[in-house]
């Protein structure tokens, strides 16, 4: 199993804003003017992952604009240790992923969360969430978290493996959530940060 950031870790320079992976793909902090394009991928990716847990019907109803509100208020809230991550391949937005402190009533100040890691359809196998997630690994351990932790749908066998491959495991707590009418189930996973 790869270290909390694998052989794909990139390099953190305190303060930096990009970083770059490979020859064709790039992360960088979003910015205000990313928002329209990540409510893009997080609808996408939610209609192209989710059409056997959720009612077509709620897909299809999935708004850019209520999502690009959702990230916009993110964004502006700047709360410490928190962070939008956007992955370009080839200069296009393809993926994001939303770092900071652990939302949980019983996660501590010691551990960090991936609050969400999405791409486009057509980026899923190609790498670039092996890069984002590492990223996002990394840049939890730089804030100093010791842990992270991520939720998961129970019946979302292609994230969990995944995570899973990284180094994650599962850690026993789950919850329940309505989504389009359907009550499902979310578990937790944990990873170690400590080097």
């Amino acid at each position: 199993m790869p270290s909390a950031c694998g052989s794909d870790a990139l390099p953190l320079t305190v303060g930096a804003v990009a970083v770059e992976s490979g020859a064709d793909l790039l992360i960088r902090a979003a910015q205000a003017n990313d928002v329209r394009r990540i409510a893009q991928i997080h609808v996408r990716a939610w209609q192209w992952a989710y059409p056997d847990l959720l009612p077509a019907a709620f897909l299809a109803r999935l708004s850019v604009v209520r999502r690009a509100t959702y990230w916009r208020r993110w964004l502006a809230e700047a709360a410490p240790h928190r962070q939008l991550w956007l992955v370009s391949r080839d200069m296009r937005r393809i993926g994001f992923a939303a770092t900071g402190p652990s939302r949980d009533a019983d996660g501590d100040p010691s551990t960090g969360e991936i609050h969400a890691l999405y791409l486009e359809p057509a980026a899923v196998g190609t790498g670039a969430g092996r890069t984002l997630c590492g990223h996002a690994e990394a840049h939890l351990r730089h804030e100093g978290f010791r842990a992270a932790t991520l939720w998961t749908f129970e019946w979302n066998a292609r994230a969990r493996r995944f995570y899973e491959r990284r180094g994650w495991h599962l850690e026993g707590r789950e919850k329940t959530d309505e989504w389009g009418g359907r009550v499902l189930r979310e578990v937790r996973y944990r990873m170690a940060l400590e080097p």
